[in-house]
């Protein structure tokens, strides 16, 4: 074997790891979504454009404090146990972003 077929082998391995994480992720975040949204999982597709374009709009004039008084309200549901088992995927972010 060829060092350079090593490496394309080695490669392909990384990229299938990168893209399974990838995709977890991504289904955790639409998780969220749906969750702080109150939307069904499968309707959360239809407004990630409408999500992302309100809040890129915003830019640097975007108002920290209301998306800091909408994670206070986030968390403040979590405590009541209003999300239910959504509360396990929210403290699975929180604990995979870090402080």
């Amino acid at each position: 074997m060829y060092a350079y077929q090593k490496n394309d082998e080695d490669l392909a391995l990384e990229l299938a790891v990168a893209i399974s994480k990838t995709s977890a992720n991504e289904l955790l975040c639409k998780k969220i979504n749906a969750i702080c949204c109150n939307i069904q999982l499968a309707k959360v597709e239809e407004i990630l454009v409408p999500l992302t374009l309100a809040v890129e709009s915003g830019g640097a004039s975007l108002d920290l404090s209301r998306v800091a008084e909408f994670m206070s309200r986030v968390k403040q549901q979590e405590r009541m146990g209003i999300t239910g088992s959504a509360s396990s995927s929210i403290g699975a972010v929180s604990s995979a972003l870090g402080p």
